[in-house]
Order: C-alpha cells, then sequence, then structure tokens
C-alpha cells in the first residue's frame, strides 16, 4: 500500500477507537478504494456488500440477502428483506448473534449511491441502524463510493469523512 498513510492512519484510528465510528470513503473509480479497505481490514469484516450498477431497490435488496448468506457462512439463503428497514434490522440481528462479542465489528458498504438511489428508502434504513444500534456499539461502519458529489453531500455528517484518489 504505497503511498496510503494517511488514509491507513484514518482506518487504524477508527478500529481502535472506544466508540463507534462511521468512515466515509470516496474519490474516483479505479484509484483503490475497496482494495485499501478490504486489505487493511481483511479478516475483520463481519458484513460486507457491493451495491449493484443499476440495480432496482428489489435486486438491492436480493444482493443484501446473498451477502447476508455470506456473512452467515450458511448454505440457506435468507428471504430478502421486504425494504431497507428490514434489511438493516437483519444486519443488527446478525451483528448481535456473533460469539466474540467483545470484538470490534466492521461494517462495509460499497458502491452506496447505486444502493441509495431514487426513492430506495436505503439512507432512511441506514439512519435508523446507524441512530438506533451502531452508533451505540462496538463498531465500525465504512461506506464507501466513487460518486463524489453525492457522497460528500450524503456524508456531511459523518464521523470521519475522507478522499481517495
Amino acid at each position: 500500500m504505497i503511498g496510503r498513510h494517511k488514509e491507513i492512519e484514518v482506518l487504524a484510528n477508527a478500529y481502535t477507537s472506544k466508540k463507534a465510528e462511521l468512515v466515509a470513503v470516496f474519490g474516483r473509480r479505479r484509484v483503490g478504494k475497496t482494495y485499501l479497505i478490504r486489505s487493511f481490514f481483511a479478516q475483520n469484516i463481519d458484513f460486507e456488500i457491493t451495491g449493484l450498477k443499476d440495480g432496482n431497490k428489489e435486486q438491492q435488496l436480493r444482493n443484501f440477502a446473498y451477502s447476508m448468506k455470506d456473512a452467515q457462512k450458511t448454505e440457506n439463503l435468507p428471504s430478502p428483506p421486504i425494504d431497507w428497514l428490514e434489511a438493516f434490522h437483519q444486519l443488527k440481528t446478525h451483528l448481535e448473534s456473533l460469539e466474540d462479542k467483545a470484538k470490534r465489528k466492521v461494517v462495509f458498504f460499497d458502491e452506496v449511491p447505486w444502493m441509495a438511489s431514487g426513492k430506495s428508502a436505503f439512507l432512511t434504513g441506514f439512519s435508523y441502524f446507524w441512530n438506533s444500534y451502531a452508533s451505540k456499539a462496538n463498531i465500525v461502519v465504512l461506506i464507501c463510493g466513487s460518486a463524489a458529489a453525492w457522497m460528500i453531500q450524503k456524508s456531511s455528517t459523518t464521523k470521519v469523512a475522507y478522499t481517495i484518489g
């Protein structure tokens, strides 16, 4: 990870913090945002989802179910949630079920602008998740996206916003 010292420091500080952290990482396409996060957190990511380019709400929610299946390391595909509120409730339930309660939990949402398009109500579900659970838990939430203008506008209240590019 040549030349990413500042970015690694931001991620390290978020991970070692004694409180919940919300980190928004944004920048141009193909500059290594996802690679940086996956490399730094490696096996510590408890849930990861990547938005589907041009996916509609139903496809994004089905994608969430596949991501939940992977996170739970099960062969059974859970029913896709009916909306983002239910999806984030499922995520909360999953994180609470993890065996090591003291371990710092890490959640990674990649290509958030693709999930939060139009009238998807993604941001309604995400704000519920952050305000009612994640902000009070031992958790790092990473949101990432290439639509820099969207990420800047929507992440104006995040704990840490970092541009990579």
